[in-house]
């Protein structure tokens, strides 16, 4: 049985199951001492005064939204191309979740499109920096000046990646991570925090923790869920964090091998993440014509590749105005090609040979 390359590779240490088996002996399961110290390791890697553990992407973006008094029938402005959990978390809340279109070339949310969304009844924006892809981050300064409408970076798949030497999340009112499976640091299940405010952190400190400032001694003070992150899974972050350059480099390299293969075809187009300029290319995203196509014969040769998710216009409970033309053709158009900083950097040249063979170009 010939082995099948997944199209996501990222492989855990002796030294992350070391530590696992640490946190296990010395009972370290709930929030506690390994949490807290990562928070402070993230404070100090993204030069932020508050760092915020939690269980999820999905609901460090929740907490974030909550923590800026987003309320029902509130309007958030969200790009229609991204994952579903970026508009899932407002609409949880009761938001009316507003989809904004994205670039044309770039699966970023269109600055254009935005202004034309903004209202009175706009409470915040999420700008995704999707495949570590950097959103028109000056663009949206002046955006956030002019209305004065909280901006959330929603950095769940542009962990580390940099705009100007800064790493996103860190621009403007709270950056929202995630570290999931298929992420530069993974705990399995995760998200984290941060931000400069310090009401904004006192807020999400409550509403993670159900409201109270000390569990052993409970006092209402404020509405909130269980939402705290686990050492036991935390503990897998500590020399992920520390090896974290290594990784990057391994996803960079096999971004390179990729836009050398697939410069011989005129039907497949790489999407292009600017490494040189500190974007970090966490996927490795393609945009052909023959989406179903690709995929068969990739699969037939035990490679894994995968669609990406449709456009967000396809619900039935998030709300579009206009055409959301860019967001459509993306979703229509894109595949995940093998990824992840344990991938074979020599499947980039497997699968052109492959794909030649069977008359793409």
């Amino acid at each position: 049985m010939r082995h099948k390359t997944n199209w996501w590779n990222s492989v855990l240490t002796k030294s992350e199951k070391k530590n696992l088996i640490n946190a296990f002996d010395n009972k370290k399961l709930s929030m506690g001492e390994i949490s807290h110290k990562f928070e402070k390791d993230f404070s100090n890697l993204t030069s932020s005064k508050y760092s915020l553990a939690t269980t999820s992407g999905t609901m460090a973006l929740y907490l974030a939204l909550k923590s800026l008094g987003i309320k029902k029938n509130d309007e958030v402005l969200v790009p229609a191309f991204t994952w579903v959990s970026t508009a899932n978390a407002p609409l949880m809340i009761g938001a009316k979740v507003i989809l904004v279109d994205i670039d044309k070339n770039k699966p970023v949310i269109n600055i254009n499109d935005l202004k034309k969304k903004i209202s009175k009844k706009t409470k915040a924006i999420i700008c995704v920096h999707l495949n570590g892809i950097t959103c028109d981050i000056e663009a949206l300064k002046k955006i956030r000046a002019t209305y004065k409408i909280p901006i959330i970076e929603d950095c769940a798949q542009s962990f580390m990646s940099k705009y100007k030497n800064k790493l996103l999340g860190t621009f403007f009112d709270i950056g929202c991570f995630s570290f999931g499976v298929t992420k530069l640091l993974t705990t399995g299940q995760g998200g984290m925090i941060i931000t400069n405010k310090n009401e904004i952190f006192k807020k999400i400190k409550l509403l993670r923790n159900n409201g109270l400032l000390d569990i052993l001694n409970p006092k209402y003070v404020y509405e909130g869920l269980n939402l705290k992150s686990s050492d036991l899974l935390f503990s897998l972050a500590k020399t992920q964090l520390r090896n974290i350059k290594k990784k990057i480099g391994c996803l960079i390299n096999l971004h390179k091998n990729y836009s050398f293969a697939l410069r011989k075809f005129s039907s497949i187009k790489l999407i292009n993440v600017d490494y040189q300029n500190g974007e970090v290319p966490l996927y490795n995203l393609v945009r052909c014509k023959n989406v179903k196509k690709i995929i068969k014969i990739l699969d037939d040769q035990n490679i894994q590749s995968r669609k990406i998710g449709d456009s967000l216009d396809k619900s039935k409970y998030f709300i579009k105005k206009g055409n959301l033309k860019n967001s459509k053709i993306f979703a229509k158009e894109t595949i995940y090609l093998p990824s992840g900083p344990n991938q074979n950097l020599q499947i980039a040249k497997k699968i052109q040979k492959i794909l030649l063979s069977n008359g793409i170009r």
